[in-house]
């Protein structure tokens, strides 16, 4: 009964040391960075005001994402039609234990193709973090 007793309390002293273990290195950061995600504030979008009808449009997309190279762009949703471009960027914040990120500002210069046939006028439409969105149009000709 004894030797039984023993190797429950055994067996329970390696799980709670194995949890605390695993607690610990979360804690320090050893399992990898944990991120932060946002959305992506656009300043500016450029793009031609007129376009031929047969040409491929390219949207360029300006903004800011981060103060430190732990910033960056995660990834881009993007719904496209003849008659529109609808774009929502994702921005991941990196942070890391004892990791110092790069002194410069990250910013977001991004550039969407989409190719004709195109209807006019022709309307982006960027979904900024505070609910408004930035719309520009195109007159295709």
């Amino acid at each position: 009964m004894k030797i039984i007793a023993l190797r429950a309390l055994g067996r329970g002293f390696t799980a709670t040391s194995g949890f605390l273990t695993g607690l610990a290195l979360a804690g320090c950061g050893l399992f990898g960075p944990s991120a932060e995600q946002f959305l992506i504030r656009v300043d500016s979008i450029a793009v031609p005001k007129i376009l031929a009808a047969g040409d491929t449009l390219t949207a360029h997309f300006y903004g800011g994402i981060g103060p430190d190279g732990c910033w960056r762009l995660a990834r881009v949703d993007k719904e496209t039609t003849s008659a529109s471009l609808d774009v929502t960027f994702h921005g991941e914040h990196q942070v890391r234990s004892g990791y110092d990120c790069t002194a410069s500002p990250v910013g977001l210069h991004h550039a969407e193709v989409v190719a004709p046939p195109l209807g006019t006028p022709f309307a982006i439409t960027v979904h900024q973090p505070d609910g408004s969105v930035l719309r520009r149009f195109v007159n295709v000709q």
